[in-house]
Parts: structure tokens; C-alpha cells; sequence
């Protein structure tokens, strides 16, 4: 944390180098993570714009109590919840992407999983996001969600626990094997 204290420093100082570095390091994590809230790539780029400036604007107040990803993932999740409210919207079954018959199993496993985790309730999604794909400790995603640890545990057991659930219930399907050239060689050979 030390560390992050001396970045905002030389950031507040006008140290443009130390702002690119803030946006270079913590970018990546933090789109991928509201592409996963939002689903959608333009709507996720957007939000860590957002994120970015409001924490541009905040860095006077930063005091270093958590890392500055975790007070960063903490202002791009209450920027999705803005968003949210600023959109109120429901995308309708037609407007998700066609999906080809020839699917491949690692793109239907994702979907599957994808559907999975959109049946969660926001509280369990979001902690499990954090925790599991954004590899963020228990602790700061605590911080992030200004919530207590054993309530993000709690919320953690239960998203894995319905995950699970849900997982058994719907497995991802694999397209069926056909037989390949071998196959039917060998077939006409015993004809």
C-alpha cells in the first residue's frame, strides 16, 4: 500500500508517467470486470472511463486504507450501479447474439457458465466475479462492496453452492462425435 500512496503522490504532483502507469496496470482488470457486469463491450469501456475520472477526481481523498485496485474495483462497481439505475433497462431474448449450430465446447461451456452466474442475484454475482475472476482477497473485496468479511464469505459459499446447482441442472452440451474417414473406411471393408 505503500507503494500505491507513492503513485497518487507523484499522480497529485502532475507525474504524468504515474498516471499512465495507474491507467496501465489497472485498465485491463478493471474492464474485464465490468464486461462481465455489463455484458456489453461498448457499455464496459464506457463504465472505466467513468471510473477512471471519478477516481481521477478522488485521488486527493485517497487515504490508502486499501490497495488502489480495490478502491478502484469500488468505484467501477457503484459506477455500474449508476448505470443501472440511468438505464433501467431489459434486453429482449431477441437481441442476444446467434449462436451457430457447430458450436465448440469451450465457447458453450462459457455460455453455459455465463448463463450460470446471470441467474445469480447481484450480491452473490458480484462477490463471486471479485473473488474468482478478479482475484480480489476476501478482505478487499469486502472493502470494495463496503461490506463485512463474513458477509462476503457467506455470499461467496452461496454463489458457489448455487452455481453448482445450477451447473449440474443445465451441463454444457457437446456436440455429438461423428464418425470420421477411418470409420467408414473400415465399415466398407467388412461389407
Amino acid at each position: 500500500m505503500l507503494r500505491d500512496k507513492q503513485l497518487v503522490r507523484r499522480i497529485l504532483r502532475g507525474d504524468v508517467q504515474a498516471g499512465e502507469k495507474l491507467v496501465d496496470e489497472h485498465y485491463p482488470r478493471l474492464y474485464r470486470f465490468l464486461l462481465y457486469l455489463s455484458r456489453e463491450p461498448e457499455t464496459a469501456c464506457e463504465l472505466v472511463q467513468r471510473t477512471f475520472d471519478r477516481a481521477w477526481h478522488g485521488l486527493p481523498e485517497y487515504r490508502g486504507e486499501a490497495s488502489l485496485s480495490t478502491w478502484l474495483h469500488r468505484i467501477a462497481w457503484r459506477e455500474f450501479l449508476r448505470y443501472q439505475r440511468e438505464s433501467c433497462r431489459d434486453l429482449p431474448l431477441d437481441s442476444l447474439p446467434f449462436l451457430p449450430e457447430n458450436r465448440s465446447a469451450p465457447l458453450m461451456e462459457g455460455l453455459v457458465l455465463e448463463g450460470a452466474l446471470a441467474q445469480l442475484s447481484d450480491p452473490l454475482r458480484i462477490t463471486f466475479l471479485m473473488v474468482a475472476v478478479q482475484q480480489l482477497s476476501i478482505k478487499e473485496t469486502a472493502l470494495a462492496l463496503e461490506a463485512p468479511e463474513g458477509t462476503i464469505k457467506s455470499r461467496l459459499n452461496a454463489a458457489r453452492e448455487q452455481l453448482r446447482t445450477l451447473l449440474a441442472e443445465n451441463p454444457p452440451v457437446t456436440p455429438p462425435r461423428t464418425k470420421g474417414p477411418f470409420l467408414r473406411m473400415e465399415s466398407r471393408k467388412n461389407v
